[in-house]
């Protein structure tokens, strides 16, 4: 269970990370970090540091299309974690 909740630490502090990254490569004109990559931080378990670094950085909030996307990313993990709940029980 301890390797969960660090697991769940790391990958939100490296997608807030990323957001902040992106946020302050886009100020400065230079490469950015795709949309896609963003999101499959968001499916690995990030999406929480991605919604952090929204509010924080004031990024990407307009995008329509890439704040759908992230909110699906959300649905999936919670889903995910609702059916890996009930396997457990069954199997249990």
């Amino acid at each position: 269970m301890f390797v969960l909740i660090k697991y769940a630490l790391l990958i939100n502090l490296v997608s807030l990370a990323a957001f902040g990254w992106d946020k302050c490569s886009a100020r400065l004109g230079h490469m950015r970090l795709r949309e896609l990559s963003l999101l499959r931080l968001g499916l690995l378990g990030g999406w929480f540091g991605l919604k952090l670094g929204q509010r924080l950085f004031n990024h990407k909030k307009a995008q329509h299309p890439f704040h759908t996307k992230l909110n699906r990313t959300i649905w999936i993990n919670l889903l995910s974690l609702i059916i890996a709940g009930v396997l457990y029980e069954v199997t249990a």
